[in-house]
């Protein structure tokens, strides 16, 4: 995934970033197809060379999962999954459908569905850290439909609970900046044959272009999540 605004996000399995298809860039917005890979663990990384802390606001399939946060001497993490209790964690996997037969079609799927988006907004500290609320992801399973409607075999979302001892995750507040532009990095995946099919044609339209070049990054993990208390209008 290119680098946008001193700013960087990947999807991985196994630590190891997906192959990204037809990559483009709209304003503070870039755009990259994946395969998803069914039954698959996966995990984001998060990168940034401004000095300034983020907060990655991350969706998965429309649904809020997590918004970590990178302080200022930091430049890198990877969100791997979330702590629900005490020593209960679930990792982010693409589940398989399971359709309920509801009869969604194509034309009335969320532009949501089939997307891991993440938008990292640069942010002040306004609080002190304090002992995070552990909470399940509360998941919509009638996206199950809409993602069956798509051609899709998976959703993004969370695998089953395991025990796993953990740090303390805590939450701050932070309040959004305005007068240092953000990214938002859109992850659309897709089964393997619809992303052949872009692939010939991005490398057909694309052939005598130079490509972009991409950085991806690991190690490092975050426990601190952000808890939004307003907009900061200041411009500094």
């Amino acid at each position: 995934m290119p680098t946008l605004n001193s700013l960087s996000a990947a999807i991985c399995i196994n630590g190891c970033p997906l192959q990204e298809y037809h990559s483009s860039i709209e304003g503070d917005t870039v755009t990259a197809y994946i395969d998803p890979q069914d039954g698959a663990e996966f995990s984001v990384q998060l990168h940034k060379t401004a000095s300034q802390p983020v907060c990655a606001d991350i969706m998965l399939d429309g649904i809020h999962f997590y918004s970590p946060v990178l302080y200022d001497h930091e430049i890198k993490t990877t969100v791997s999954g979330k702590m629900v209790g005490n020593n209960l964690f679930r990792p982010l996997m693409f589940n398989k459908t399971n359709p309920h037969g509801v009869g969604y079609n194509p034309d009335n799927v969320h532009d949501a569905v089939g997307t891991i988006r993440v938008k990292i907004s640069f942010v002040r500290i306004v609080g002190a850290e304090e002992a995070a609320n552990l909470q399940d992801l509360k998941e919509d399973f009638t996206l199950d439909d809409q993602a069956h409607a798509l051609g899709l075999s998976c959703r993004s979302g969370l695998g089953p609970i395991r025990e796993k001892s953990s740090a303390q995750w805590k939450t701050v507040d932070v309040q959004y900046r305005h007068d240092l532009p953000g990214a938002e990095f859109i992850f659309v995946y897709r089964r393997r044959g619809a992303l052949d099919i872009l692939d010939l044609f991005e490398n057909f339209m694309m052939s005598s272009t130079p490509q972009v070049n991409t950085n991806h990054y690991a190690n490092g993990v975050s426990n601190i999540e952000m808890r939004n208390v307003g907009d900061d209008m200041m411009m500094t």
